[in-house]
């Protein structure tokens, strides 16, 4: 049985049992997202400036009560192994308990309580504010997700675009053409929300995509925007534009796929699972067959 952590830890076998260690520093910053606000404590001047750069539409103020606290420590750069080789498709492991996570990834491990009173710690050893911030963005992403989850919203992947003040909600699997969406989307002046990962929650007001500063080509600094959910849609590329209607069965299915690091722990999915039964009974879900033209605006607009 292969060690947890192994492919990124040179002695996995020393995985820190709890949160202590040596702080790169004294600052904090807090991020005020969906299943939050989470506080990032033991911060160098320049990891901060990294998150501050990163995140400016998402800082709290300091003085904030943080629902997730979390503790940097530095680790020495020899304690991680590298990119194995450069074919290597990234990707974060993952361990779940009942209580918590241990992640590993490149250049960092960390863990995640979820018990009350507890919160994270990060172990890592990048500094420098380029590296830094794909570390703690890394660690957030799952955190958020899990606590998200917790919440009774998710995190989805996905292209969120607003139309008309409504957010359509693109999905697929990779390479169905989420990115190609938002692309075609801004280009013809709609607000791309994120064109990787978005939240859908279910308020006093109904179903609301909200956006996230996680993103891929549309990485945005704006702050946080609630979007009410109009439709759901499955990408699939081909010779013609189509729009058919997708059954509640396969979007749950394709929405499960899609809620990254929770739709594989077994402690936690049943409750991103119930979510997502909510979801696909209230909001329309479709199938939208599409080649790279303007002819599909009219049917995305009449959503």
């Amino acid at each position: 049985m292969t060690t947890f952590g192994a492919q990124f830890l040179r002695y996995p076998d020393l995985f820190p049992a709890r949160a202590g260690g040596e702080r790169w520093g004294d600052a904090s910053f807090v991020v005020d997202l969906p299943g939050g606000p989470y506080r990032v404590n033991g911060l160098s001047p320049e990891q901060y400036a990294a998150m501050a750069e990163r995140y400016d539409g998402y800082q709290a103020e300091p003085s904030i009560v943080a629902s997730f606290e979390s503790e940097l420590f530095a680790s020495d750069s020899s304690d991680f192994l590298g990119v194995p080789h450069p074919q290597w498709e990234y990707s974060l492991e993952l361990e779940s308990t009942p209580a918590g996570l241990r992640v590993a990834g490149l250049d960092f491990m960390a863990r995640i309580g979820f018990d009350s009173g507890t919160g994270g710690a990060v172990w890592t050893s990048e500094g420098r504010q380029s590296h830094f911030i794909g570390v703690i963005e890394n660690f957030l992403r799952v955190a958020a997700a899990h606590r998200i989850a917790a919440s009774g919203a998710a995190l989805i992947h996905s292209s969120g675009v607003s139309v008309a003040g409504k957010c359509v909600l693109f999905v697929g699997h990779s390479g169905a053409g989420k990115s190609t969406i938002a692309s075609l989307a801004a280009a013809r002046g709609h607000e791309v929300l994120s064109d990787d990962l978005n939240v859908v929650s279910r308020g006093e007001r109904g179903w609301q995509a909200i956006r996230m500063p996680f993103a891929g080509d549309f990485q945005s600094t704006a702050c946080r925007n609630e979007f009410p959910l109009a439709a759901i849609v499955r990408l699939r590329k081909g010779p013609d534009h189509a729009l058919a209607p997708l059954l509640q069965g396969e979007c749950f299915s394709l929405l499960l796929s899609s809620a990254p690091f929770v739709n594989a722990d077994a402690n936690r999915v049943s409750a991103l699972e119930d979510t997502l039964l909510r979801l696909v009974s209230d909001v329309p879900a479709w199938t939208l067959t599409f080649r790279r033209d303007e002819g599909l605006w009219p049917i995305i607009e009449s959503l």
